[in-house]
């Protein structure tokens, strides 16, 4: 990730950004990997001329209960969806796909066949998962493979759930918490707070108003969906809006 603002994206190289920080990662000493990742970020907010390195990795929230350990003071910005919608956007992303065929794999076999050499009990697998073996993994049949949302959402729930105990032992003034459809509906409004949460300084209208005008809608939206797969989903997501719900979050 390149922090960089638009007017010099183009700067950004990544196979020499990644080069540049090979060269100073290798000069670090050794020390604990929380120090590691500190020198790092410093590094990269001084090479961009930067206050703040936010990192915001793919799928960071089931690895919380880490970064709270290892960072007790850092802040927390924590997005929530609407947990429906969330289902069918994993629905179309391949990596989400994927992981949730692993964990059925896995459940099925009792073991992880991406990590492990066994290869016993696969009679057990379904014809549909059987594509999917590493050995003969089919990217057709990964593409034509259709899984129902509602597994998604269970997904989500159980994510939500995890994620909202690691943050029950943060401080509440080092963790704020944002509504996905709130910055879509009043986009200056949330994103106001988010910069303020980090540091009222950076606060800025031009910014804010640029940004307001590249918010688009999500065109995928889960009543959409037949009328069986929406009760399936909502049922699904239930546990995830219960415990959101005792955080004063709320949904239609």
């Amino acid at each position: 990730m390149c922090a960089v603002p638009k007017a010099r994206a183009k700067e950004c190289n990544p196979d020499a950004l990644y080069d540049q920080l090979s060269t100073n990662v290798a000069k670090h000493p050794v020390q604990s990997l929380e120090q590691h990742y500190r020198d790092l970020f410093f590094y990269l907010c001084q090479l961009f001329g930067r206050q703040y390195w936010l990192e915001r990795s793919g799928s960071s929230i089931r690895h919380l209960p880490y970064l709270v350990q290892n960072f007790p003071d850092a802040q927390f910005i924590h997005i929530v969806r609407d947990g429906r919608n969330c289902a069918i956007s994993m629905e179309e992303h391949a990596g989400f796909r994927m992981g949730l065929i692993s964990i059925q794999l896995t459940e099925i076999l009792g073991y992880d066949l991406y990590e492990s050499k066994r290869r016993d009990s696969l009679s057990d697998l379904p014809d549909e998962l059987v594509d999917f073996l590493p050995e003969n993994f089919s990217a057709a049949a990964f593409r034509d493979y259709r899984q129902s949302p509602s597994l998604f959402g269970i997904y989500w729930s159980g994510e939500i759930i995890e994620a909202l105990h690691s943050l029950s032992i943060v401080p509440s003034e080092q963790v704020l918490t944002l509504q996905f459809e709130e910055i879509l509906n009043q986009p200056k409004g949330e994103m106001s707070k988010l910069v303020q949460f980090i540091d009222n300084s950076l606060l800025d209208s031009e910014w804010l108003n640029n940004l307001s005008a590249e918010i688009r809608t999500p065109r995928a939206q889960w009543q959409m969906l037949d009328a069986d797969e929406q009760r399936f989903l909502e049922e699904a997501c239930r546990p995830g809006f219960k415990a959101l719900q005792e955080q004063g979050l709320t949904w239609k």
